[in-house]
């Protein structure tokens, strides 16, 4: 994915979303994916459904958040719908231990379709890095 600068002002609404915290992992053990105190890895896990019969939208993704972390973790949407950020306040050391989070969300929209690509951001607000991965939207089954 080519580099792109975000900012939390990109995102001006907020999506509610279920946040749950699963292993607690060594982040050393994550090789190419670990965090530090520049690099934020990528979303993974990603899935994003639209509703056969109403305009809303399934995310559920997976992201690997310091185990020291005491700030909330907050799902945002930009104006056109195409990029969606989770966002949080990542401390500037490298974590010795991260949870691998799942976060689940519906978002009700007109504008985006299935098929249509979106960008998932995971973005520290405080200074501002993120990541981002690009996926397409699938129908639900």
């Amino acid at each position: 994915m080519s580099t792109q600068t975000i900012s939390p002002s990109d995102f001006t609404t907020k999506i509610a979303c279920t946040v749950k915290p699963g292993s607690k992992i060594l982040n050393s053990t994550l090789g190419a994916n670990k965090v530090t105190e520049t690099h934020l890895p990528n979303p993974f896990n990603i899935s994003v459904k639209k509703d056969q019969n109403f305009p809303i939208f399934y995310f559920s993704f997976n992201v690997y958040i310091d185990a020291n972390n005491t700030s909330p973790l907050t799902f945002m949407v930009n104006k056109s719908s195409t990029e969606f950020c989770l966002e949080y306040d990542h401390s500037e050391e490298t974590p010795d231990y991260v949870y691998e989070y799942t976060i689940t969300a519906s978002y009700n929209c007109n504008t985006l379709a299935v098929n249509d690509q979106i960008t998932l951001y995971l973005m520290d607000t405080d200074p501002i890095t993120s990541s981002g991965k690009k996926t397409t939207v699938q129908p639900s089954t």
